[in-house]
């Protein structure tokens, strides 16, 4: 039997193949993770029993230094750097010039990904 272990909050954590009484089920009981018949990976949630598409974040736009439609309680990382916001709106500040990777992250959501450019000063 392959199925795939799910973490409270729905992420899939890995994928287990064995016998469901020999592999599975022991492995169930020892980790208190949540299993589901079926290879997902992390472009799925468990949500209600059920996997799904974990959904995109349509919403977020970058308009010049400012990030908005956020999720609230997001996480937004620049060229690695993590900042929590609480808001559904963020103005970002870029003390140097060059080129910015950002990532927007909130589960469920597939992470939102763009860069900004910084001109020179």
């Amino acid at each position: 039997m392959l199925v795939t272990l799910f973490d409270e909050a729905g992420r899939p954590v890995q994928t287990l193949e064995g016998d469901l009484n020999i592999v599975v089920l022991p492995t169930v009981r020892a980790t208190g993770l949540r299993y589901v018949e079926g290879a997902y990976g992390q472009d799925h949630y468990l949500v209600g029993g059920k996997v799904e598409k974990r959904p995109a974040m349509e919403s977020v736009k970058l308009q010049g230094n400012k990030l908005t439609g956020l999720p609230f309680d997001t996480l937004i990382m620049i060229n690695g750097q993590v900042y929590e916001c609480g808001s559904d709106h963020a103005e970002l500040e870029f003390d140097q010039p060059g080129v910015y990777h950002i990532c927007v992250s909130r589960w469920p959501y597939l992470d939102w990904e763009g860069l900004y450019e910084n001109q020179a000063l």
